[in-house]
């Protein structure tokens, strides 16, 4: 009587640890999902984070060595303009100079000569003349305009190179950053799967512990019908 008192106690206690165990593999199966779920995004986001850092690395390493050649060849179009517009404007030899000179031989020449002005010969070398003052002016003008586009683009290169310190600070705490990130969201993967790893290995405990109390309850109430 007593044995079989005892038993039905058991059976009845082993009710709520079937019930208590159940629930509690049922939540490690959720949490074991859950873990599932972020360790998939962490991994996309890590894989995201290394495309970033893969691509903006090599972008980063190409312009820092390219800053100082900037300034370089800034300095040599900016030479480059002044020779030319010395050659179109500058002193009796440019462009303008031998113009000039063309203009005044021609008007010393009829001066002199006024009888060869309706020669056909001199009214074309007039024309000529003309026309190769018209083309030095439109010359000296586009000239003009590239050595102000040049000094532009002068006083852009200066003002990176006098930042250049800064600049080339600023791009490579960028890739350190980019590359840091890279690595940390990789490991926040790695523990991530490992984390779903051990709650999976966690839940299959507890519903083998479920089994086993179910197990144990049933052959409680087997001894206690006895």
């Amino acid at each position: 009587g007593d044995a079989t008192a005892g038993a039905g106690s058991l059976a009845a206690g082993l009710d709520d640890a079937t019930t208590g165990s159940s629930t509690l593999a049922g939540g490690m199966d959720q949490l074991a999902a859950g873990a599932g779920d972020l360790a998939a995004g962490a991994a996309r986001v890590a894989a995201g984070d290394r495309q970033i850092a893969d691509a903006v690395g090599p972008v980063i390493d190409t312009v820092l060595p390219a800053i100082p050649k900037v300034t370089a060849a800034s300095d040599r179009i900016t030479g480059d303009v002044a020779d030319l517009t010395s050659q179109v404007s500058t002193g009796a030899d440019s462009l303008s100079g031998s113009a000039a000179a063309a203009r005044t031989a021609y008007t010393a020449l009829l001066k002199a000569h006024p009888d060869l002005a309706g020669d056909p010969s001199v009214v074309a070398l007039g024309d000529a003349v003309g026309k190769v003052s018209d083309k030095q002016r439109q010359i000296s003008h586009t000239a003009a305009e590239i050595a102000g586009a040049a000094g532009d683009v002068h006083a852009a290169a200066a003002d990176i190179n006098a930042h250049s310190d800064e600049i080339t600070g600023r791009l490579v705490d960028a890739k350190s950053k980019l590359d840091a990130l890279a690595g940390g969201a990789e490991k926040v993967a790695a523990g991530a799967h490992q984390m779903h790893g051990k709650l999976a290995d966690a839940a299959g405990g507890a519903h083998r512990l479920a089994d086993g109390i179910g197990t144990a309850d049933a052959g409680a109430y087997r001894l206690a019908g006895g």
